[in-house]
């Protein structure tokens, strides 16, 4: 589960990880 950075709506952010790609559109 990362949070949306409302930034760059076409990645998320992960605590543990960097910004990867957002792949689910919901």
């Amino acid at each position: 589960a990362g949070v949306f950075m409302a930034k760059r709506p076409d990645t998320w952010y992960c605590g543990k990880c960097h910004y990867v790609e957002r792949i689910e559109k919901k």
